[in-house]
């Protein structure tokens, strides 16, 4: 009869331990599921507010473009992508400005939507770009880039001009293209370059998109949005922005 008495007690001790450790481990588990809901809840909010930004923004409000090689910016320019889009380029101490600033670049977005700093790699699978009196490989494209005198290059070397007419026809192409320095003209291409992607690959978007799951182009600042974006396949993406297109 004791020993029947001891192990209904022990059984008791036992039972009210289990409960104790239950409850606990259900309150935990309850927290923890109301913290984990609530981050679900802000990550969800903040997605589809960015979203809403995004669908209000990115094809309305300029973004700049930022051309980095060998882990320098060494040309820009803004626009919005649109019918007859214009392109403003950035004059070298604009550039500069960029480059000396590129841990504070998303305090740098002033009236554009984003930043995209995108690498010279991210072009490679463009041949040549065409336009006007341009016709250059890629390979031309890419020596003019690396050139602290990208118009005398361009002149000598694609254009066959004589090096004691070099700075008069320097003088008369700046004009011509409407730039104010040699650093514009790396932007020219830039933008020459981009374009010609876009119009291989169907839309700007796409580019963007691609090439930062891919790790060559920067958004600053990168958003809730940007993030997610990153994860999903690419082919997801062509299709919802085909048919944001064609809801416009």
């Amino acid at each position: 009869m004791v020993g029947l008495i001891i192990w209904i007690t022990i059984f008791l001790v036992v039972a009210i331990i289990a409960f104790k450790i239950t409850k606990s481990i259900m309150k935990a588990v309850f927290i923890i599921s109301s913290i984990l809901t609530l981050i679900l809840i802000i990550f969800i909010f903040l997605l589809i507010s960015d979203t809403i930004t995004f669908r209000d923004n990115i094809q309305t409000t300029p973004n700049l473009y930022l051309l980095e090689d060998n882990h320098e910016i060494i040309a820009g320019f803004s626009t919005v992508f649109e019918e007859d889009a214009k392109f403003n380029l950035l004059e070298e101490e604009q550039i500069l400005n960029y480059e000396n600033n590129r841990d504070n670049l998303k305090k740098l977005v002033g009236d554009n939507y984003k930043i995209f700093v995108i690498q010279k790699q991210a072009f490679n699978s463009i041949d040549r770009v065409q336009g006007g009196d341009i016709d250059l490989t890629m390979g031309e494209v890419e020596a003019i880039f690396d050139s602290e005198t990208p118009l005398e290059k361009f002149l000598s070397e694609n254009m066959d001009i004589p090096s004691h007419q070099i700075s008069f026809a320097k003088k008369d192409l700046l004009e011509e293209l409407d730039l104010n320095d040699e650093t514009q003209f790396k932007g020219l291409l830039f933008a020459m370059l981009f374009g010609t992607t876009i119009n291989k690959e169907g839309h700007f978007l796409i580019f963007i998109f691609d090439r930062s799951r891919e790790g060559t182009v920067s958004t600053y600042p990168e958003t809730t949005l940007f993030k997610v974006m990153k994860k999903i396949p690419i082919s997801l993406l062509k299709n919802s922005i085909i048919n944001m297109n064609e809801g416009e």
